[in-house]
């Protein structure tokens, strides 16, 4: 699901884990003209601007007046996001045990008979399995192709984790001002986490499969 800026003429597709709270932030100042909750706290931030703008799976092309608006898209190493992910979610949040309780991911968990305090190797190899228990886990981990792959043929701005500039670049020139990207989302950046075995890393080649060939399409790297 796109955020849109009909001021702006201007579409920001969200992937978790791709920097999409602090460039939802930066969109959010670049259409209203203000920051956005400069009063509050990172975790009122994270909790709300979710609220406003959510990252969904892609479902249909834009509708055909906006396909004229630049369409911008976010993208990453899916290694390296996957890193992030279960860093900040699993070792800093904790959504294994807070998510429990739901009662019906309790059940679920428990059914499958899933750590809450999985390995790393261990969470890689039961993925699927989280991501079916876990709503939190599955939306964090889902493939990144899987939140933009009905709107690539309409795509005019794709970049990688390490171009953020270019997305503030543009939302600059679209507000006539400039706008910085706020360092959001950043819990558990000094959690150590082990390298991934040479199995885990197969593993996750294969699950991102359609990711890397998206990312190679487009010249992503980071």
């Amino acid at each position: 699901m796109a955020v849109v800026s009909h001021r702006l003429k201007l579409m920001y597709f969200p992937i978790p884990k791709n920097a999409c709270t602090s460039a939802k932030c930066a969109f959010f100042e670049a259409d209203a003209n203000r920051p956005f909750m400069p009063n509050g706290s990172a975790d009122e931030i994270e909790n709300s601007i979710h609220k406003v703008y959510p990252s969904l799976e892609s479902s249909s092309r834009p509708p055909l007046p906006m396909r004229k608006y630049d369409q911008v898209v976010i993208l990453r190493d899916p290694i390296a996001r996957f890193n992030s992910g279960f860093r900040n979610r699993i070792l800093h949040l904790k959504d294994l045990k807070t998510s429990l309780v739901k009662p019906q991911v309790r059940e679920r968990a428990q059914e499958l008979s899933l750590s809450l305090e999985p390995s790393l190797d261990e969470f890689v190899e039961r993925l699927e399995d989280y991501m079916a228990a876990y709503p939190m886990v599955r939306h964090h981990f889902l493939p990144q192709h899987r939140f933009v792959a009905k709107v690539l043929p309409t795509l005019s701005l794709v970049i990688g984790l390490s171009r953020l500039n270019e997305f503030t670049d543009l939302l600059s020139r679209k507000a006539e001002r400039e706008i910085k990207l706020p360092h959001l989302q950043t819990g558990g950046a000094d959690i150590k986490v082990p390298p991934l075995s040479t199995a885990a890393v197969d593993k996750l080649k294969a699950f991102y499969a359609a990711d890397y060939e998206l990312n190679a399409k487009y010249g992503i790297e980071h």
